[in-house]
């Protein structure tokens, strides 16, 4: 027993604290311990519910990448369940997610980045979240709140006043497009570091983008923007179901 103790205590990294009590370690550490317990019995599946849920952000992330690392080592098929999008597509190979115990969707977390089959789905994932602009068709053509017209191809079969979402990824927005979509009024602008981020103002929508740093937006201002071809989805504003 005290071999294999010693053993899984070195698989979670915690050879050193072997004469610890539970109080005297920290949190993460914990957590380890508890993981470590769990391989003891030699599972066919480990479940981990919410496992990092009482941790601070920056052990969070540490404890994703061990708790990754053990996985891949112990080799065991692991079931996490967790509210953190971040998580999730940092952990998983598969996602699936769930809406009240009802399955939307599984894949891979870039799959269901790019690939979202609904409105909620769509939702999940990405930061900051994705953009919605509610409208309608109106001869053909997509009319956003506000009367504002957008340039945008619609596919075939939507009816006369049907309603509709689009939903566009941050970085999916064109400040200075060769086609713009449709026009905006500039909020507030945001350094994120590597990224900038601009709040806009569509008709009564707001919605955010990312933009190179060089380019000078300054909030007052009026700007075209157009939309990438990835990104950029429509949705029935009823039932969620994705038509482009």
């Amino acid at each position: 027993i005290s071999d294999k103790a010693d053993e899984l205590l070195a698989r979670v990294g915690l050879s050193d604290k072997v004469d610890k009590y539970p109080a005297q370690l920290s949190g993460g550490q914990q957590q380890r311990v508890a993981i470590a317990r769990a391989l003891s019995k030699r599972p066919d599946v480990l479940l981990l519910d919410e496992p990092l849920s009482n941790l601070d952000a920056k052990l969070r992330v540490e404890m994703r990448e061990e708790i990754r690392r053990i996985q891949r080592e112990a080799g065991i098929t692991t079931v996490f369940v967790t509210h953190d999008q971040e998580e999730a597509s940092s952990i998983a190979d598969r996602v699936v997610l769930l809406r009240d115990g009802v399955l939307q969707q599984e894949d891979t977390a870039r799959g269901l980045y790019e690939n979202p089959v609904n409105l909620f789905a769509a939702d999940f994932l990405g930061t900051p979240p994705i953009n919605q602009l509610h409208g309608v068709v109106q001869n053909g053509r997509l009319v956003l709140d506000g009367g504002i017209p957008a340039a945008l191809a619609l596919p075939d079969g939507l009816a006369e006043g049907q309603e509709i979402v689009l939903a566009v990824r941050a970085e999916s927005i064109l400040p200075q497009g060769d086609t713009p979509a449709f026009r905006t009024t500039v909020l507030e602008r945001y350094s994120l570091g590597k990224d900038e981020l601009v709040r806009l103002q569509a008709g009564p929508a707001e919605l955010r983008g990312l933009v190179p740093a060089e380019l000078e937006i300054l909030p007052g201002t009026e700007l075209a923007v157009g939309l990438k071809k990835r990104g950029v989805f429509l949705f029935d504003a009823k039932t969620g179901v994705r038509y482009l």
